[in-house]
């Protein structure tokens, strides 16, 4: 979030918190109940700490491409690319 785009911050929160869920449900059915209490548990952390992360935000024109990746994780997952 803190370096995150004012205009992404929403949806990018909105859709790691959606793949979180996704991996949350996975890991239940795997029968690993303590690593979905460990997203959950990040989940109150990052939501508990979000001000401090808001008022550390700044405007940096050299980050413009710090987001030329959408997720790592769908990226690996779903499209199948592994570099």
């Amino acid at each position: 979030l803190k370096n995150a785009p004012k205009n992404k911050g929403l949806g990018l929160i909105f859709s790691r918190l959606c793949l979180d869920g996704i991996a949350g449900v996975k890991f239940l059915f795997e029968g690993k109940p303590l690593h979905t209490f460990a997203i959950l548990k990040g989940h109150f952390s990052f939501y508990r700490n979000m001000s401090k992360m808001l008022k550390k935000r700044t405007t940096n024109p050299n980050k413009k491409n710090y987001f030329s990746r959408s997720s790592i994780v769908w990226d690996y997952y779903v499209k199948g690319m592994r570099q």
